[in-house]
């Protein structure tokens, strides 16, 4: 009698696995059909955008890069043309245009005004 007991129970145990595994299955059926999955959806905003910072890191050769905006949020670059950063260093502040797949298209420099001296008389011919 144990042993009809144990089989029965054994099986009500796999069939609710059996139930499970087709509950869950059958919610995500259709998201995974239709794409419309929550989770994979694209963060990127969907128009184009600039970001203006300070370049806190750049390695050509590996194609990477930091920009650190002025709320010290870091933008972690991926350099598809090299030549757009080719003639910028560490330190320099530039505005960055990005297309609205995030991939940057524009490089802007910024650089500092010459300041004049002004307790200095200015030279006379």
């Amino acid at each position: 009698m144990k042993a009809i007991r144990a089989r029965l129970q054994q099986g009500t145990r796999m069939a609710m696995r059996i139930f499970l595994c087709l509950a869950l299955v059958s919610c995500w059926t259709p998201n995974l059909i239709s794409g419309s999955d929550v989770h994979f959806e694209k963060s990127m905003p969907s128009k184009p955008y600039q970001v203006t910072g300070t370049l806190s890191e750049l390695d050509l050769p590996n194609k990477k890069g930091l920009l650190r905006t002025d709320e010290g949020k870091p933008i972690y670059l991926e350099i598809k043309i090299p030549e757009l950063f080719q003639n910028l260093s560490v330190g320099d502040r530039l505005t960055i245009h990005f297309t609205e797949d995030g991939q940057a298209d524009q490089v802007m420099g910024m650089s500092v005004p010459e300041l004049g001296i002004t307790s200095q008389p200015p030279l006379q011919p």
